[in-house]
C-alpha cells in the first residue's frame, strides 16, 4: 500500500522542467547531451499525460534564467541534469522565488555529491523509476558568506588543491584533475592555521584543516560521517589540528578507508553556524567543489527547507 502511495504521488506531475548543463561533466560523460535525450524521452512516455519542458544552458546565468522561468510557471517539478555546481545555482534561484516547486537531481556532472547523498541511479531507467515512487526528501540548504551550497565547504589542503583545478583541466581530467594537484602538498610543508568560531563560542585550538559536512560524503563516494544527512538542520565540522607533508597521504587513506575520524588529530563538532578567519591573506574557500570566494566566512544553515524526489 506504501509503495502504491508512493508511484501515485510521483505520477501525479503536470508539468516538469528539465534543466541540462551541456557543459557539466564532459569527461564523465562524453554523450551527456544523448543521455539527457533519452531522459527526456522517457519522462514523456512515463508521464503521457504531463507536459514535459527541456532546455539545454551553457552557463550558472542561463541556468539561473531558466530557473525563473520554470518558477514563474509554477511547474510540478524541476529536473536538473548536471553537476553539483548548477544545482547549487539553480536551488539559490528557487529559495529566492515565491513558489518552490519540488525538485529532483540527474547525475551528470563530475562528482555528483548531492545525488550521490540522495542515492539517485545514474541508469535512465532506474532513474526514472525512482522518480515515479514518489518519495520525497526534505533537504536544508546552507549558506556560506550569504552563497547558497548544499553538502560540503573546504578551508584548507582541500580548497587549496580546488583553487589550483583550472576549468578546462576539471572537464578534461574529471576527479583526477584534483589529484594531480594534490601531490604537490606533498613537496611542501603546510603551514596555514585558521581560527574557528562554533555557535558563538571560540575553539581554544586552532585548525591546520576544516572540512563543514551537511552530508555522509565528501569528494563524491568517501563516508565521513555515516549518521550525516542533508535533511538534518544543522552540520558537522572536522578539524584537522595537523596536516605536515609527511601525514597528507595518511589523512588520503584513513579518507578513502572511511576512518578519518579515528585519528586523534581530527576533532568533529555539531554546529548551525561557524565563522573561520586566519590571518592568511586571501585563502580560497571551496562549496560543493567549487571556489566560493577567500576567507573570512561564516557558514550556516537556512531557515527553510526544500523538497526533493529521490
Amino acid at each position: 500500500m506504501q509503495n502504491q502511495m508512493l508511484s501515485k504521488a510521483g505520477s501525479s506531475f503536470e508539468q516538469i522542467f528539465v534543466i541540462f548543463n551541456m557543459s557539466s561533466g564532459k569527461s564523465v560523460f562524453s554523450d551527456s547531451l544523448e543521455r539527457v535525450r533519452k531522459l527526456v524521452k522517457g519522462l514523456r512516455q512515463a508521464y503521457s499525460k504531463s507536459e514535459v519542458h527541456f532546455v539545454g544552458v551553457d552557463t550558472f546565468a542561463e541556468a539561473r534564467l531558466q530557473t525563473k522561468v520554470a518558477c514563474d510557471m509554477q511547474v510540478d517539478l524541476l529536473i536538473v541534469a548536471g553537476g553539483d555546481g548548477t544545482l547549487r545555482e539553480v536551488t539559490d534561484m528557487v529559495c529566492k522565488s515565491s513558489y518552490q516547486p519540488k525538485m529532483a537531481i540527474f547525475p551528470a556532472g563530475t562528482v555528483n555529491l548531492v545525488a550521490h547523498e540522495l542515492d539517485m541511479p545514474v541508469d535512465i531507467n532506474a532513474w526514472i523509476k525512482r522518480l515515479m515512487r514518489g518519495e520525497e526528501k526534505v533537504v536544508f540548504p546552507m549558506y556560506a558568506n550569504e552563497q547558497l551550497f548544499l553538502s560540503v565547504a573546504g578551508i584548507g589542503f582541500d580548497s587549496y588543491i580546488v583553487s589550483q583545478v583550472k576549468p578546462a583541466e576539471k572537464q578534461q581530467f574529471g576527479r583526477a584533475a584534483y589529484m594531480l594537484h594534490a601531490s604537490s602538498l606533498l613537496k611542501k610543508e603546510w603551514q596555514k592555521q585558521f581560527k574557528l568560531t562554533i555557535d558563538g563560542e571560540e575553539l581554544a585550538e586552532q585548525a591546520a584543516s576544516v572540512l563543514v559536512l551537511h552530508g555522509k560524503y565528501y569528494a563524491g563516494t568517501y563516508n565521513v560521517i555515516p549518521e550525516a544527512r542533508l535533511s538534518d538542520d544543522f552540520f558537522y565540522v572536522c578539524t584537522i589540528s595537523s596536516v605536515v607533508a609527511k601525514d597528507l597521504m595518511k589523512y588520503v587513506l584513513l579518507l578513502v578507508t572511511g576512518s578519518l575520524l579515528t585519528d586523534s588529530a581530527v576533532q568533529v563538532y555539531k554546529a548551525k553556524n561557524l565563522r573561520i578567519t586566519s590571518c592568511l591573506p586571501d585563502f580560497p574557500v571551496q562549496v560543493d567543489g567549487d571556489i566560493l570566494g577567500n576567507l573570512p566566512v561564516e557558514i550556516k544553515i537556512a531557515d527553510k527547507s526544500l523538497c526533493f524526489i529521490k
